[in-house]
C-alpha cells in the first residue's frame, strides 16, 4: 500500500516535471470527479493528469476516467504508482513454475516471466484502452526516480501439453490479468501532457525564469494556435512589436518561433 509520504513525493515530482510546460499547473489532491474521489493535476485548461496511487473498488476508476473525459476529452494522463505491490506486481514468483515444469506458460521465455506483471483491474482497464502505460517509479538502489511508459501484451495460455486421449484440454486462451512488457521508455524530468501521455518536454523556456511583462509576452504567445486565422495575424503583429526589444537567442523568441512552427 503507498502512504501518505510516498502519495507526496509521487505528487512534487509530476507538478515539478510538469511546471514549464503549461502557465498553470494546479494540483488537486481528494478531486471530486465524477462524484468519486481522487488525486490529479490539472494543466492549465488543457488536459488532467490522474494520478493512480492506490486501488478504487467496484467500478470506480471506470467512473472517474469517464467523468475526466468529459470535461477534457482524450487529454488524460494517467500514472500509476510503480512498487510492486499495489501496482506493477510481478508474475514470476507465483506463476514461474507454468514455464518450468512445461505447463500453460511454457512458450515463455526466462526473460518473458521476469517482465510478466499480474494486473490490477486499474491497469487491466487502462491497457484494453491505450498503447502505453505510464508509471511513477520512485528511487530506489537500482533504479532511478521517474516516469516510466511500458508497453504490454497479453499472455497466451497454451494447454498443448495436456493429451486429449487422457483429461479433457481447456482451449488456449488469453489471460485477463497476466501482461508482458515488450517496450519500455524513460522520461525526463522536464514534461509535458500531450494527447494523454506525458512526453520529454519539446519547450525551450523556463517559466520560473520570466519577467511578468515576458510571461504576459509568453501567455500571448500560446493563444495563438487557437485563434481565427484574421485575429491570429494581427495579435501576430503586435507580438512582434512587444518582443521587438528581446535579444535573437531569448527564450521568449525560441518559443515564439516554436508555436509558429507547429
Amino acid at each position: 500500500m503507498v502512504n501518505q509520504k510516498q502519495k507526496a513525493r509521487m505528487m512534487d515530482y509530476l507538478v515539478a516535471s510538469l511546471e514549464d510546460s503549461v502557465p498553470k499547473i494546479q494540483p488537486a489532491r481528494n478531486q471530486v470527479i465524477n462524484g468519486l474521489e481522487a488525486d490529479c493535476i490539472l494543466v492549465g485548461n488543457e488536459g488532467v493528469v490522474l494520478l493512480v496511487d492506490k486501488t478504487f473498488g467496484n467500478d470506480s476508476f471506470r467512473r472517474i476516467w469517464i467523468g475526466a473525459s468529459s470535461q477534457f476529452g482524450n487529454n488524460i494522463g494517467i500514472v500509476f504508482y510503480k512498487d510492486g505491490q499495489t501496482f506493477f506486481r510481478s508474475a514470476a514468483p507465483d506463476k514461474f513454475f507454468k514455464k518450468s515444469k512445461g505447463l500453460s506458460l511454457k512458450g515463455y521465455s526466462n526473460e518473458d516471466m521476469q517482465r510478466m506483471i499480474t494486473t490490477r483491474p486499474e491497469e487491466a482497464l487502462a491497457i484494453g484502452r491505450r498503447e502505453w502505460l505510464q508509471y511513477f517509479q520512485p528511487e530506489s538502489e537500482r533504479l532511478q526516480e521517474g516516469v516510466v511508459s511500458f508497453k504490454f501484451s497479453p499472455v497466451t495460455f497454451d494447454y498443448s501439453h495436456i493429451d486429449r486421449t487422457v483429461q479433457f484440454r481447456p482451449e488456449d486462451r488469453k489471460s485477463a490479468k497476466l501482461y508482458v512488457w515488450r517496450e519500455k521508455r524513460e522520461h525526463s524530468n522536464s514534461l509535458e501532457l500531450k494527447e494523454g501521455y506525458l512526453i520529454n518536454s519539446a519547450r525551450t523556456i523556463n517559466l520560473a525564469a520570466l519577467t511578468p511583462d515576458e510571461k504576459a509576452i509568453y501567455d500571448r504567445i500560446h493563444r495563438l494556435p487557437t485563434m481565427p486565422s484574421g485575429k491570429r495575424e494581427t495579435a501576430e503583429e503586435s507580438l512582434c512589436i512587444a518582443m521587438e526589444n528581446l535579444p535573437e537567442n531569448h527564450p521568449i523568441i525560441r518559443e515564439y518561433q516554436r508555436v509558429r512552427g507547429k
